[in-house]
């Protein structure tokens, strides 16, 4: 199940940041749920939504390739991949 959240937000990393966690909050994420995240951006939703499903099958996709090594960056840094 796909749940379609769209967003446009000019704030510091910061907001951002806060701004996520609320967001993915309302998603209401079961462990079981797959996702796609189109055009993650810093990833700041990515490392969120990542945490609250266990198996972790959360899928990125962006025009923009530096977008997705920032991701993966992220990701490293966050579960020591």
């Amino acid at each position: 199940m796909y749940i379609p959240v769209f967003l446009y937000f000019e704030h510091s990393f910061t907001q951002y940041y806060s701004f996520s966690k609320k967001l993915v909050d309302r998603l209401h994420l079961k462990e079981d749920f797959r996702v796609l995240e189109i055009g993650p951006g810093y990833s700041f939703f990515s490392i969120e939504v990542a945490q609250r499903i266990p198996k972790r099958h959360l899928e990125l996709f962006d025009i923009q390739k530096e977008m997705l090594n920032i991701a993966s960056k992220r990701f490293k840094v966050k579960w020591n991949l």
